[in-house]
């Protein structure tokens, strides 16, 4: 877990120790935009399973 500050958030093109970086939304981000990040990350999630 990282903490600090990060411009955008979802998959953000980096990695770390051999993963790619995936940054939550804050939590106070739209609802649409909220949704559409986890879906995403739950995507991602499955395929990789």
């Amino acid at each position: 877990m990282l903490f600090g500050r990060f411009s955008g958030f979802g998959f953000i093109g980096r990695t770390l120790a051999g993963a790619e970086v995936y940054v939550m939304p804050g939590p106070f981000e739209r609802a649409d935009r909220l949704k559409e990040a986890l879906l995403t990350l739950a995507a991602r999630w499955r395929a990789d399973s």
